[in-house]
């Protein structure tokens, strides 16, 4: 089983000039939504999340699918069809998006950076505390487990509806509620953690950059 993950990267300053570039190729729909954005930098990504997923689809031989068929689960996770499923996230100047047929499948990338672990206190098991406190680089531990965690969520379609207390890891899988799923640590940049996970163990990632200015 075959995932492709398309990425970006925009740098500081390029903000105004994505936008003014891309956003009309946004159904009105979805440019209404990014308009609710404040900030300018939650702004591109949000565009740029969206023309991944339109380069994904056209890549992958689904150009005939639109963004105008976009709909929502009970959980609220979007899908435009059902033998296709797609994830998409994004941290500081990066931005994700893996599609894949017949699978179902997640992904999370976060920067690496200083956080007050008493905020996150119930997010992990007391081992998963222990290996965190315990690492040469506590941090980049810390979002080593969320962004697996947040990646079996995002798969699993439940989102913030999730209880992240029933998610045990393994060092070959992860499983939730009795469900088996599979994972595979992303190696982007040295400052930033990911992870995708699905449901076929046997899955291969094919990593796909692309620019947009």
């Amino acid at each position: 089983m075959k995932v492709k993950i398309f990425y970006t990267r925009f740098n500081s300053g390029e903000e105004t000039v994505i936008l003014n570039q891309w956003l009309s190729f946004l159904p009105i729909a979805l440019q209404n939504i990014n308009h609710q954005f404040i900030n300018k930098e939650d702004k591109v990504r949000n565009l740029l999340g969206k023309l991944l997923l339109i380069e994904a689809l056209k890549k992958s031989n689904h150009q005939s699918i639109s963004l105008e068929n976009m709909k929502f689960n009970n959980y609220l996770k979007p899908y435009l069809c059902n033998n296709l499923d797609f994830s998409i996230s994004h941290s500081a100047n990066y931005v994700f998006c893996a599609i894949g047929e017949n699978i179902k499948l997640g992904i999370d990338i976060e920067e690496i950076k200083s956080v007050d672990f008493n905020d996150f206190e119930n997010v992990m098991s007391q081992s998963e505390w222990f290996k965190i406190n315990t690492s040469p680089n506590p941090f980049q531990k810390f979002f080593d487990f969320w962004t697996l965690k947040e990646s079996l969520i995002k798969a699993e379609g439940k989102g913030f509806f999730a209880d992240v207390n029933k998610i045990i890891i393994t060092k070959n899988n992860i499983i939730y509620e009795n469900n088996m799923w599979f994972y595979q640590k992303l190696y982007i940049d040295k400052n930033y953690s990911g992870h995708i996970v699905t449901n076929h163990f046997d899955t291969t990632i094919e990593m796909i950059f692309t620019r947009f200015i």
